[in-house]
């Protein structure tokens, strides 16, 4: 029996006839009538539940408390889902952990297809229970992640042990407190309040079901009315139920105060000092992933910085920071360490890797939240995913929200979001926004001054007690959606004064101030502003632009006037709701041409291993090109035309992807092509992008439009089914169909996967793996994204050969990694476009056809011994015999023979890197602009590799890493 049931008999056996807790009806149960609900529901669910995961499904709090701990009783794990989750993610969630079958308080008709066990307390227990064999987790709770997919997070029976003990003594809960349970079961804070009678010895309140507005008001009416003693809530809904009750509050019996799920501000934490003399306020911090809180920070008097300390770890917490200079004790993003880790996410190995990292033998959580120290506390500064971006520009909200704070001096309901590329201030009490902007003037650059103000009727939650930030964003495009044309002209100026005041580092220049007249102004600083409004505005600009307008007022009229109008609507013209307008209009013609493909007959052939680890992993990329067409493809039937033989040719152009993750290949259709603006495409760009990314199955992969003005053709394709090189293909075929040359029908892609498939061999697997890949250490190596300033470095190449390069770079590569990170070995990977091999060649196949080819350097290498270690790997891709393709041919189904040489030959590799192949001189910085973008978004896709894209320029290679250690080399 675990320690944590073990300990639950005893304080059953123990207080066997007090009251446990208080029912939202006032009935009151004692211990021994608390348990007895648990053995009945426990001797139930033995009976209905053959899975592990038990899911629990009610909207009473007291339900799941006693799921709980009847599932624990009969060694299954509990995971609660909120009440308010739709069906289809319910399903879904169902289907992750690999069960049909759900503990419901009300039948739903909307989940039809599972089965639906209502709770039963009726049912007669063993006496007595016997407990059967251990179960190393507790619990099993789903998290928003990122990728779309909620993150299921296992916290074991040990985690949970260690919380409620050393909460018990940072919190004592003694024999006449009232813990009210105010947080709803499927967020981990809500583990404590349940459970706090466990080490404590106080009474829990319950509170009558109902929607998170009747929650709140019934919670206020407990609050100033009864004898409630501790209670744990966000800020946000602290902040919530002061607007509603905040004189009544002071007259609140209330002992303790636990403050945890996003940052305290510091006027309310003051306020609530004010209000509650007596009371401990105790700000805690901790994400899911470490078991509830890690710190905490007792505020027992004013406080005086910037922002509230979330203190000092935990007994049995541990945490560090990282930043570019590796792990340290000061300051980065936290780390966190000891009892409370949990054992990583269900289901998701590669997350569980990415995200949970080893450092002197100890396992830490990477949070994404970034902290300092500071006279031995902890300060929490913010998600490193809320920095936001307007005009090219990094802005932290919480730096501007303090300002706010300070300004504000007493509490205010309010927050700051990014909507539509403008920064806006939503408050449900009025502020004085042109005195604030004034005061903000004196403590932040311009453009972190919010420059529209929304005064709302409330600042809502979600169901999680959280911000509904998309009711805020709703309530801006109602207010402002009907002044179009005035804000446009307005929000221009703004942006434009916020460019150039950027450059010039001037906090504000109005708008009529002569630019030529600035002390600034030199010519090379003209060039640097007509560079930055052209990438703004996509327009060409002359050199003497800014000698001819001079003035920000003039610079919007010309961007506005009738050479540039529709190249202009380029910016922010359309607002979020008028764009959805157009793009749903589009979205009819993907939809038909969808329902014109699938009339034809297809049939099925399998997926490649890359096409199924990107949809299992929720890896989403759209790739982009633009063809020029002739000038005498001039109308859209010609374009029609030429689509049709390029759609015959390549057969990913006519596949859809079905739930099993098999390609159905459709025969040739007409497919329909919207004719649309260049102007109205880039507005409609980012939701183009998005639907290709979100829609992958039984969908059309690639979306194509064409402007008739430009006579271009922009094609948009998902990842899933194309590369670099097959833009290449797609340009080349379209250019020769124009010009009347017949396309030849080579090998196809289901032909592609067909050769890799008959000649990748497990047995070689092992002949690879035994090259020295075991030999690499597994601890992670840390890296940061590169301050752009230093963004690559460069050495001399004496090749000209393609494959020569890319064996030389990794070779510098590796002994640059080896010397930075203070290895004898290493291993990484290497993207070749191998499609020539020694007996076929599929060299103009549409498709996804890159190969990642592992290497190994040792330390004592010289480049010759690399090169015939590479070259020994290299030659079995050759044959068609990819390693890869022999683990991941079934993925995410990997037998435990394979897992060893996922681990090595994948999932440890140290670092991954790209050749680009030669790039011209001329066009050397605009690549490696592009490609920090692009290094941005592989960081965020591993944490566990180091990335580093190449290419050659005349006799050098360029290096562009996603890591300094490189750099100082």
């Amino acid at each position: 029996m675990n320690k944590l049931l073990k300990k639950y008999n005893e304080v059953v056996q123990e207080r066997f006839y007090k009251t446990m807790l208080k029912t939202h009806t006032g009935k009151e149960l004692t211990y021994g009538e608390f348990d007895k609900k648990v053995n009945s529901l426990a001797e139930y669910l033995n009976k209905q539940f053959s899975k592990k995961i038990i899911p629990v499904l009610s909207n009473d709090n007291l339900d799941y408390l006693i799921a709980m701990v009847a599932c624990w009783k009969i060694n299954k794990v509990y995971m609660p889902i909120n009440f308010s989750t739709p069906s289809e993610k319910i399903k879904n969630t169902l289907s992750r952990i690999n069960t049909k079958t759900i503990l419901i308080r009300n039948y739903s008709e909307k989940l039809e297809q599972i089965k639906q066990v209502p709770f039963d307390f009726s049912e007669t227990p063993c006496e007595p229970f016997k407990q059967p064999s251990l179960s190393e987790i507790a619990y099993i709770l789903s998290t928003s992640g990122t990728t779309g997919n909620p993150k299921m997070v296992q916290v074991s029976f040990e985690n949970l042990y260690w919380l409620l003990k050393t909460m018990n003594k940072a919190v004592p809960f003694h024999e006449d407190d009232i813990f009210i349970i105010s947080t709803p079961p499927q967020f981990d804070v809500s583990f404590h309040e349940n459970l706090s009678f466990i080490f404590g010895k106080g009474i829990l309140q319950f509170i009558a079901p109902g929607t998170a507005i009747q929650q709140f008001k019934r919670l206020k009416n407990i609050l100033v009315n009864d004898n409630i003693t501790h209670i744990a809530l966000s800020p946000t809904s602290l902040k919530t139920i002061l607007s509603m009750t905040k004189e009544k509050f002071k007259n609140s019996q209330l002992k303790n105060i636990i403050l945890a799920g996003e940052a305290l501000p510091v006027n309310l934490a003051n306020q609530l000092l004010e209000l509650l003399p007596k009371t401990r306020i105790l700000n805690c911090y901790g994400p899911t992933e470490s078991t509830i809180y890690a710190t905490s920070y007792l505020i027992d008097a004013p406080v005086e910085t910037d922002t509230v300390s979330i203190g000092t770890p935990l007994r049995g917490a541990k945490i560090k920071f990282y930043n570019s200079d590796g792990i340290n004790s000061n300051n980065g993003e936290i780390l966190i360490g000891g009892k409370g880790v949990s054992k990583g996410y269900f289901g998701n190995p590669k997350l569980t890797t990415d995200k949970f990292v080893t450092h002197g033998n100890i396992t830490y959580y990477k949070t994404g939240d970034l902290g300092f120290i500071k006279d031995g506390l902890i300060y929490y500064q913010g998600r490193k995913d809320r920095q936001v971006k307007i005009n090219g520009i990094r802005i932290e909200l919480e730096e501007i929200e303090q300002v706010i704070h300070k300004y504000l001096k007493k509490f205010i309901n309010f927050n700051v979001l990014k909507v539509d590329n403008n920064l806006v201030l939503f408050s449900d009490q009025k502020i004085d926004f042109e005195a604030l902007q004034k005061f903000m003037k004196l403590h932040l650059p311009t453009y972190m001054i919010p420059n529209h103000y929304v005064k709302v009727s409330e600042m809502k939650l979600t169901a999680s007690n959280k911000l509904d930030t998309k009711y805020l964003k709703s309530e801006f495009t109602k207010k402002y959606s009907n002044n179009t044309t005035n804000e446009n002209a307005s929000n221009k100026e703004s942006n434009i004064n916020n460019i150039i005041s950027e450059i010039l580092a001037e906090p504000s220049l109005d708008e009529m101030t002569n630019l030529m007249l600035l002390p600034q102004m030199d010519s090379l600083t003209q060039i640097e502003i007509i560079v930055a409004l052209e990438e703004q505005y996509h327009v060409d600009l002359p050199e003497d632009f800014i000698k001819k307008t001079q003035t920000i007022r003039e610079i919007r009229k010309v961007l506005d006037s009738s050479v540039t109008k529709d190249i202009a609507l380029h910016s922010t013209t359309l607002t979020t709701s008028q764009k959805q307008n157009q793009y749903s209009n589009l979205k009819n013609i993907r939809d038909l041409n969808n329902f014109i493909l699938k009339q034809g007959k297809s049939f099925y052939k399998d997926s490649y291993y890359l096409q199924k680890s990107y949809i299992v992993d929720n890896f989403k990329q759209v790739l982009e090109v633009k063809v020029t067409l002739p000038k005498n493809i001039n109308n859209i039937s010609k374009v029609e035309n030429i689509l049709y033989k390029v759609i015959e040719k390549n057969e990913l152009l006519r596949t859809i992807i079905n739930k099993n993750n098999k390609l159905n290949i459709f025969e040739p259709y007409k497919h329909k092509i919207p004719v649309i603006s260049s102007s109205l495409l880039h507005n409609l760009k980012e939701n183009i992008i998005t639907d290709l990314k979100n829609s992958i199955y039984n969908n059309l992969l690639w979306e194509v439009y064409f402007d008739d003005v430009q006579n271009e053709l922009y094609f948009f394709i998902n990842h899933l089914i194309a590369d670099q090189s097959s833009l290449g293909i797609i340009e080349k075929d379209i250019i020769s169909v124009a010009n009347g040359e017949n396309l030849e029908n080579n090998s196809s892609f289901s032909d592609f996967v067909k050769f890799i498939n008959e000649h990748s061999s497990e047995d070689t697997l092992e002949k690879v793996f035994i090259q020295g890949f075991k030999r690499v250490t597994t601890d992670n190596f840390f890296s940061k994204v590169y301050n752009p300033e230093k963004s690559y470095f460069k050495v001399k190449t004496p090749y000209k050969k393609q494959l020569d390069n890319i064996v030389f770079g990794n070779y510098i590569l590796s002994k640059l990694l080896c010397k930075s990170q203070d290895q004898k070995i290493v291993s990484g990977s290497t993207i070749i476009n191998l499609r020539e091999f020694n007996k076929e060649n599929f060299t103009s196949t549409f498709g996804d056809i890159h190969t990642t080819i592992p290497f190994i350097y040792k330390v004592d290498e010289n480049e010759l011994m690399f090169k015939k270690s590479f070259s020994k790997i290299y030659s079995y891709f050759l044959t068609g015999d990819n390693v890869n393709n022999s683990i991941y041919k079934d993925y995410p189904n990997i037998s435990k023979d394979l897992k060893k040489y996922e681990f090595y030959l994948d999932d440890n590799l140290k670092f991954s890197n790209n050749f680009l192949g030669a790039v011209r001189e001329k066009d050397l910085d605009k690549t490696i602009k592009k490609l920090v973008k692009q290094q941005y978004s592989l960081e965020n896709f591993s944490k566990t590799k180091l990335y580093c894209t190449f290419f050659s320029c005349d006799n050098e290679l360029i290096f562009v890493p996603i890591t300094q250690k490189l750099l100082k080399i």
